[in-house]
């Protein structure tokens, strides 16, 4: 996929996660807003999950707080979540494989794709209305490294201002706009310059720890 490519615009077809709290709403689950510290600390990986799985299968009407906390805390026996450390993608892999397999959803789930290849599946992805949970994974092999992926807002006149930037933290695809992937995280629509997030992910990190987790709807068998 040639980098000057990225010109799709697609997203998806239904409303996305609402959630009111007293004087605000969200767009998706915000880790920071849970009452328990390893949630706030290591709980994307299992909003991402459970935020998409909701979509997939219409749970995702407008509620109150209490009322998605309640929702994600029922999903935590699908996933292990390391304390400190969070959710590595092969636990991602098996609670998203546990869970389709468990409530009889007919998925299709396998972690990553290769770099020229990810583009494309992010945009099928949204063509058939499913949302992509997404990593940005930490630096590799300094693990310790502080490179970050940029988060960007847009402004009143369509700008794209860098508002925030992170590692480690899955977030939720909602859309591809001209090379721009809108995303859901910490409760708020956000955006990646998909090209700053391919170089991040083939220079920075490892295409292991910084990618996607690919869903495909099941083919039905013909009688």
């Amino acid at each position: 996929m040639r980098k000057d490519s990225y010109r799709d615009t697609v997203g998806l077809k239904k409303e996305y996660w609402t959630i009111k709290s007293e004087n605000t709403i969200f767009c998706g689950g915000n880790q920071k807003r849970f009452p328990d510290i390893q949630m706030k600390r290591d709980g994307c990986g299992l909003i991402a999950a459970a935020d998409v799985l909701g979509y997939l299968t219409d749970v995702n009407r407008v509620r109150t707080e209490k009322e998605y906390w309640n929702y994600i805390y029922s999903k935590q026996r699908y996933f292990h979540i390391i304390q400190g450390r969070g959710m590595p993608a092969w636990a991602m892999l098996m609670g998203v494989r546990k869970w389709c397999r468990e409530e009889k959803l007919p998925y299709k789930i396998r972690w990553g794709c290769l770099p020229g290849k990810r583009y494309q599946n992010v945009i099928k992805m949204l063509s058939q209305d499913i949302p992509v949970i997404l990593v940005v994974g930490p630096n590799f092999p300094n693990k310790f490294g502080k490179k970050c992926v940029k988060f960007y807002q847009k402004n009143e006149s369509g700008e794209y201002i860098e508002a925030a930037s992170t590692r480690g933290h899955y977030v939720v695809g909602l859309g591809m706009e001209n090379g721009w992937l809108k995303i859901s995280s910490w409760g708020s629509i956000y955006y990646i310059n998909w090209k700053e997030f391919e170089e991040y992910a083939s220079k920075t990190s490892f295409f292991l720890f910084t990618n996607i987790c690919c869903i495909s709807k099941k083919k039905r068998n013909l009688k």
